[in-house]
This record gives structure tokens, sequence and C-alpha cells, in this order.
């Protein structure tokens, strides 16, 4: 008896600039189209780092007769896409809004209060003396057990996205936080975060979200509350 046969393959992807990426149309009225990517095959731009796949024909496609770029291909959701930019918005107006809470991190070196469009989980004028723009985001309580996901943009850029998990130590201000974090690029900013068990008031003891940042340029983030708070 022979021995078995073993085959090995490699799958390369067609690869371009993105300008190169074809299907555009060539008339609009009549409407025709160039020849696109043939129904799956894919295609990465080098230069955007984009991914996208050919529709099948026919009404059934979810870009059929589309006449802006990519036309009647379909793009592949990835870290390099703004596809992702626009789905963090799409998901802000959620619940009034609420969904996502969004926070401007200008560069810091050393810890302080993320500033948010949401000052805190309860009104702050139940805390005697203490402004919106002093204590940025405040989670009532003095224990904590919190997940937050997490979103990270220079300018229009996303370039990373995490999640944190904090809890109270005993006998410790600072909880203990987990950050698992994934950058786009390994020059993605260092940005660091901590919650600080930070005062007193009528309604009893809080917790600060805290940042540092030795990036230049202002980050701005974009973060959803997922646990209960105590």
């Amino acid at each position: 008896m022979s021995a078995p046969i073993t085959q090995k393959s490699k799958i390369h992807l067609r690869q371009g600039y993105q300008s190169d990426i074809p299907g555009a149309p060539t008339s609009l009225s009549p409407l025709t189209f160039a020849a696109g990517l043939d129904s799956g095959e894919m295609a990465y731009t080098v230069d955007t780092g984009r991914l996208f796949i050919g529709g099948t024909s026919g009404n059934n496609s979810p870009a059929y007769l589309r006449t802006v770029f990519p036309y009647q291909n379909v793009e592949v959701l990835t870290e390099a896409s703004p596809l992702l930019s626009m789905l963090i918005q799409q998901n802000k107006t959620i619940s009034g809004g609420n969904s996502f809470i969004q926070a401007s991190l200008p560069a810091s070196n050393n810890f302080i209060n993320v500033t948010t469009n949401v000052s805190s989980i309860i009104p702050n004028s139940q805390y005697d003396g203490i402004s919106v723009g002093e204590t940025g985001f405040i989670i009532p309580g003095n224990t904590l057990n919190i997940k937050i996901d997490y979103f990270l943009f220079e300018g229009n850029n996303p370039f990373a996205s995490g999640t944190l998990r904090a809890m109270s130590v005993p006998n410790n201000n600072q909880a203990f936080l987990n950050d698992q974090r994934v950058n786009v690029n390994n020059s993605a900013p260092n940005i660091q975060f901590q919650f600080l068990l930070s005062g007193n008031g009528p309604q009893g003891s809080f917790y600060s979200f805290q940042y540092i940042s030795a990036d230049l340029n202002t980050v701005t983030m974009y973060f959803q509350i997922l646990n209960p708070l105590g």
C-alpha cells in the first residue's frame, strides 16, 4: 500500500492600494459597473489595512448596485476599518445617548480625573462642595465591583479597545484594576487608568475614575459600564 500523500497549501489574498479596488461604476445612466472582485474573492489594501470581499450577484447581495466605495464589494470589519468608528457613533445614540459615555483625555503626566459628558452615576449635588469640573466621573460608595468596555480614538482614528475590571481592596484607597487592551499598532499612546477612593460627602464615599497619558494629543474615550456598581 502506498503512503498517503500530504499536500500543504497557502492562501494568499489579493493585495494592492485602496484606490485600486475594482468595481467602480462606469456609467450612472444607464447604470453599469466595471468588473469588481469575484464573488467570495478577498482583497487586502496595503496602504490602509482594510479588507474587502466580492459580493454575490443579484439583489440578494447587501451591496447590490452600490455606486459609492467600496461599490458592490463588501468590507470586512477589522481594527483598521473606519466602520469601527461608525459603530461607536451608532451605539452612542442608543437609549438617548447613554449607551456609551464620551470622555476627553488631554495629556497629563499625573493621574487626573476622567471628565465626561455624564458627570456621575448620581447627581453631584448630593456631594457637598464638589462640582462637575472638579470631580469628573465618579462612582458612589466605598466598595467597587465594575466592568467597563472602552474604545480609544485620536481624532477619528480608533487605536485601541479594551475591558477594565476593578474591585475595591480592603484598607486600600486604590482599587485593584485589570486592563485587557488590544492596540492597533505598537505606537499606540500609553494610557493608564485607576479608580481611587477620593472623598466623603453627605451620601458617603465615592470612587474617582482617573487616568495618566503621555500622549501629546488629546485622546477621546468611549466607555460603557457593564457591571453592577456595588
